[in-house]
């Protein structure tokens, strides 16, 4: 996390990309920030450095570091990043809640490379957002998303889009099942993807006719997120681990 107060939002993505080639190599994402009087700008890259478009954990540990460091008093912020905008507040059952405008999955046919590119094949396929954001790719059964070994160098020359592999699960504790896949912006696969559970909050919320969701992210090192579609906003509330 990186604090940036002397940047312009119209020059943050162009200033973080210098710090990024001073100080080379890192294992972690870097969301950096600028803005004041609530609201403020953040962009977030890759450890590989590449620019991260929508990153639900780089969003939840931002708003974090402004409400306990720059403004402790409030408890609300608004965020924008390039088009998209949200809220980030104080939470009662967790530290924070991030408020997004709920996505738009549109259905449509399946892609020819899907079944190449994942070696399953598919049952459903959306697109949410421009060319260079989401393919939700829906499959049978929790163990098909589990099982995936994708080809990722397939992926990355067949698609400028992320895929988001999913199903519906079989678990009393869950509602669906996820895995995510980006090596075209430098992430093979990803661990705990808050966007793309963002994403599927609106793609499961009709079919599962359910507003809370609960979703498990089915990487190596897991994860489950919390999820609400309230209206036309999907809410994700999360703790933040960081010293």
């Amino acid at each position: 996390m990186r604090w940036l107060p002397a940047v312009h939002a119209d020059n943050l993505v162009s200033a973080a990309r210098r710090i990024l080639v001073d100080e080379g190599a890192r294992d972690y994402t870097t969301a950096f920030v600028t803005g004041g009087q609530g609201h403020y700008h953040a962009e977030f890259f890759s450890p590989t450095g590449h620019r991260i478009h929508f990153c639900g954990h780089g969003s939840l540990i931002a708003g974090w570091y402004v409400l306990a460091h720059l403004e402790e008093a409030a408890d609300t912020l608004m965020f924008q990043s390039g088009y998209r905008s949200w809220e980030v507040q104080r939470s009662t059952s967790a530290d924070l809640k991030l408020v997004y405008a709920r996505p738009e999955p549109v259905s449509v046919d399946m892609p020819e490379f899907a079944a190449d590119c994942l070696g399953a094949t598919p049952q459903a396929a959306a697109q949410v957002g421009t060319d260079e954001d989401y393919l939700i790719l829906e499959l049978d059964s929790a163990a098909a998303v589990q099982e995936l070994q994708p080809d990722a160098r397939m992926i990355a020359a067949a698609t400028r889009r992320a895929l988001i592999v999913t199903a519906a699960s079989d678990a009393a504790d869950t509602d669906f099942v996820f895995r995510y896949f980006a090596p075209q912006y430098g992430d093979a696969e990803d661990t705990a993807t808050g966007s793309a559970a963002v994403q599927l909050a609106a793609y499961w919320a009709p079919q599962l006719g359910a507003a809370w969701l609960t979703a498990r992210q089915l990487s190596a090192g897991g994860a489950v997120m919390q999820l609400r579609c309230n209206g036309q906003v999907v809410e994700l509330a999360g703790r933040v681990g960081y010293g």
